[in-house]
C-alpha cells in the first residue's frame, strides 16, 4: 500500500506460512525500496505486483524496516467451526481472491491472525500446509448476512385507488 503522507510503498500484510513469513525478514510496515534491483518509489502497487508476477527464481527486496514500538505478543491459538460455506472465487469484496481460503460448513479453522478487522488469516485444522489464507472476519460476515436478510413488508392491497391512497396519506400525516 502507499502511505498517504510520505508516498512510500509499505508492506500492508504478510500471509502466515507464506515465503515472507517463513523467512522472517519482511514485516508489516516495512518500506519497500526495490524489487530485483528495480526502484519502486514511483510505481503503483499494481505495477509492483506485475514485477513480482513476472519474476522467475529468487526475488530480492530492498526494504527499510518499520520502527517497532512494542514487541508482538504471542497470540493464543483460536479455533472456529465454520457455520457456512465460503468460496473466495465468489466473493467480490475479498482484496485478493487467490489469497482466500475456501471452506465448508462444519470445517474447523485455526485463526492465525485477527490483525485486520475485515479479513482474518486462517488455515484448515490439521492441514499440513502451513500457509494461511484470508477469510471474512466474524464481524464482517455478520454484517453481510444482516444486509441479505429480507426486510419485513406490510401486506399490500391488490388495487389502490387514488381515493384510498389519499386517505392513507392523510392518516399517515395526521399521525405525525
Amino acid at each position: 500500500m502507499r502511505d498517504d503522507h510520505t508516498g512510500a510503498i509499505l508492506v500492508a500484510r504478510i500471509m502466515r506460512g507464506g515465503a515472507a513469513d517463513r523467512s522472517g525478514l519482511i514485516h508489516v510496515g516495512d518500506e519497500l525500496k526495490e524489487v530485483n534491483g528495480i526502484p519502486v518509489e514511483d510505481k503503483k502497487p499494481e505495477e509492483i505486483i506485475r514485477i513480482l508476477a513476472q519474476s522467475q527464481g529468487a526475488i530480492t527486496f530492498k526494504v527499510v524496516p518499520a520502527v517497532k514500538e512494542e514487541a508482538p505478543s504471542k497470540e493464543p491459538k483460536v479455533f472456529m467451526k465454520a457455520l457456512f460455506d465460503y468460496d473466495p472465487k465468489d466473493d467480490k469484496a475479498i482484496p485478493c481472491r487467490e489469497a482466500g481460503l475456501a471452506f465448508k460448513r462444519g470445517d474447523i479453522l485455526q485463526v492465525m491472525s485477527q490483525d485486520d478487522a475485515t479479513w482474518w488469516q486462517a488455515k484448515h485444522e490439521g492441514d499440513a500446509n502451513p500457509r494461511a489464507g484470508l477469510i471474512p472476519s466474524k464481524q464482517f460476515q455478520e454484517r453481510r448476512f444482516a444486509l441479505r436478510r429480507p426486510v419485513a413488508t406490510l401486506p399490500l392491497q391488490k388495487t389502490l385507488s387514488r381515493r384510498s391512497c389519499k386517505h392513507t396519506l392523510q392518516a399517515v400525516l395526521q399521525s405525525r
